[in-house]
């Protein structure tokens, strides 16, 4: 029998999320949002709240202040609720978690886990991951960001563009060719000379989350902020990757999830013709097919879910489909859910005073990044002829 029941532990979790996001999130979620410059008070109060519940903790070994699990679904759910109230804060723990509780986790030499990991545990450390590129997005192998040995350092030159968290950021994660064309993961911490960040970009939605350019002029690091094998950056980052879309469906979930709960008790509360909307069949066949997408993407989230867990030191190629299929379908449906939502609320739902028209806009992120939907497409379709 398949057990779709979460544990008591993470309906605590699911519990405790869901009261800080009510307290300290949706608040100010409509602010963050509206605000035409990045809110960085703000914003950072939040991030501490995460931290101060253990929230970066998770993925990580006791040894370095995690809680010693790899429990993607705990995370799943913290991106799922805060995504609810808003997705841009949601956007924000999704780099650290990629970078720290996979790849550094993961691929990282002792000194740099003692270095680093503690420090992302605590929440004193914002991360980001520098992948794409001015002319490199889903293609990674098309990447010009570059460096070259001198001594014991790495020299740097290139640049990254749609970067989450690096207005923020205290530690980047570059992706970077070496002198032989190949792939690396390197480190670079703020405040390194070389390293600069543009102004945050003024996006259509996630807007709570600060994203902008990263530049890299001769920008030198010790030789020793290599991450893993050199040459490996590439697999590296697809691990990454594979949990990214998963994240990011959690995202979509949680979105439509809002849309719906949304749209249900304005129904119900929104008169025309002498009764409540709700009682008209048009009405109940949009929010028929929004509640069959939230569950459809539920499901398809859970097993993905488990196919990462199952499979996680089994040796594969990446991605897997599970993680292409959830990905590729939420980011369709949470387009649709939200589009129902607005169309139930009917005028209101194309005012920014009403929540329906934030889900709206932050619902296409996740067809773009970490892979568009057309990639997904593919890759889909590669699993099934391979």
């Amino acid at each position: 029998m398949i057990n779709f029941e979460l544990t008591d532990e993470h309906k605590m979790l699911q519990d405790t999320v869901r009261k800080f996001t009510l307290k300290e999130v949706e608040p100010v979620a409509g602010k963050l949002d509206r605000s035409a410059v990045f809110l960085e008070k703000e914003f950072m109060k939040i991030y501490k709240g995460m931290a101060d519940l253990g929230f970066f903790r998770l993925l990580i070994p006791e040894e370095y202040g995690g809680t010693g699990g790899f429990d993607i679904l705990a995370c799943s759910i913290i991106f799922r609720e805060i995504a609810k109230a808003s997705a841009g804060m949601a956007g924000a723990y999704m780099p650290p978690m990629i970078v720290c509780g996979v790849i550094l986790n993961k691929f990282c030499t002792e000194e740099q886990k003692k270095k680093y990991l503690p420090l992302h545990a605590s929440g004193e450390m914002i991360t980001c991951f520098g992948v794409t590129e001015p002319g490199a997005g889903s293609d990674v192998g098309a990447i010009t960001t570059s460096f070259v040995r001198e001594g014991n350092e790495l020299i740097l030159n290139g640049s990254k563009q749609f970067i989450t968290n690096a207005p923020v950021a205290d530690l980047f994660f570059i992706l970077a060719k070496d002198e032989n064309g190949k792939p690396c993961g390197v480190l670079v911490e703020k405040g390194t000379k070389g390293l600069s960040c543009g102004e945050p970009l003024s996006k259509m939605g996630h807007r709570a989350t600060p994203t902008s350019e990263v530049f890299l002029d001769n920008c030198r690091v010790p030789a020793s902020n290599l991450v893993g094998e050199e040459g490996k950056g590439a697999a590296q980052s697809l691990m990454a990757i594979e949990l990214e879309r998963i994240f990011c469906a959690s995202e979509n979930v949680g979105i439509a999830e809002a849309a719906l709960a949304k749209s249900v008790d304005y129904a119900k509360q929104r008169y025309a013709f002498g009764k409540s909307i709700s009682k008209f069949q048009a009405i109940q066949h949009l929010l028929a097919q929004m509640a069959t997408g939230v569950e459809a993407g539920h499901a398809l989230l859970y097993y993905a879910i488990w196919d990462v867990m199952k499979n996680k030191d089994v040796i594969k190629k990446f991605p897997s489909l599970p993680t292409s299929v959830v990905k590729y379908y939420t980011g369709t449906m949470v387009e649709e859910v939200t589009s129902n939502a607005i169309q139930i609320h009917g005028g209101y739902g194309y005012l920014k005073e009403y929540d329906v028209e934030r889900y709206y806009r932050d619902s296409k992120l996740f067809q773009i990044g970490g892979g568009t939907s057309q990639i997904q497409e593919g890759l889909i379709c590669k699993n099934l002829l391979a």
